[in-house]
């Protein structure tokens, strides 16, 4: 299983970057009031090396969970939750592209923590899903996820199909509704999967090579197309 979220660091962020992920430490990051005491909250570096796509680096970072019981009812605990990351240096063309392999909560926590100016990828489905589904790259396209639907009955819709590149419902919701893609599921490499607009990338199966080369090589094929863009981290926080 693959769950990545794709950012792009600006080449001024990138030695802040190293300094703070790719060297292992441990570095407060922030300080937050638990029940009535100062904690801190660290990233925890445990292990960096460097492969043939660039520098990975693992280990686990401290955030704010807030859970009930009856006794208590609300309250909020630190916990540590794993990361792992792929920053792409050795590729010539995407230098600056950094892979987040964790659910996308988590990924825009770790992002948070570094308090660095990153940009999130975007992926322009709207204009892109006409493009995949014309491309020799991609096999099929089998699921449809619109938003932002102009009705007053529906919001959201998904439509599911093996033949759902021929069904006048992708117009009529697309055009005549004026919805967004907001996720899609298309085959690569025999795989099925998800692809959503902020930049995310799941894919419930076995990969057939190493997750960090899948990840890159899918981006590299939807940045051919023309759909990828880079936006503020405003966008999120």
């Amino acid at each position: 299983m693959v769950s990545c979220t794709l950012v792009w660091v600006p080449s001024s962020e990138l030695n802040n970057l190293h300094n703070t992920l790719f060297r292992k430490q441990k570095v407060k990051y922030r300080t937050v009031r638990l029940r009535e005491q100062s904690t801190d909250l660290f990233l925890h570096v445990e292990n960096v090396r460097e492969n043939r796509y660039g520098i990975y680096a693992s280990g686990f970072f401290d955030k704010v969970l807030t859970l009930y019981n009856v006794d208590e009812g609300e309250f909020q605990v630190k916990i540590s939750e794993p990361f792992d990351v792929q920053l792409y240096s050795k590729d010539p063309e995407n230098p600056n592209l950094l892979g987040i392999f964790a659910r996308r909560e988590n990924a825009e926590d770790l992002v948070n923590s570094l308090k660095l100016k990153i940009n999130w990828i975007i992926f322009n489905l709207d204009e892109g899903y006409e493009k995949i589904r014309s491309s020799s790259s991609f096999q099929d396209v089998k699921v449809l996820r619109f938003e932002r639907i102009v009705d007053r009955y529906i919001t959201t819709a998904t439509l599911g199909g093996r033949r759902i590149l021929h069904s006048p419902l992708v117009d009529y919701f697309s055009k005549r509704l004026r919805g967004k893609i907001y996720a899609l599921a298309l085959v690569f490499r025999s795989r099925w999967v998800k692809v959503y607009f902020y930049g995310h990338i799941y894919a419930p199966a076995r990969m057939p090579s190493t997750r960090e080369s899948f990840v890159l090589d899918l981006y590299k094929e939807l940045k051919k197309l023309n759909i990828v863009l880079k936006e503020s981290i405003d966008i999120f926080f």
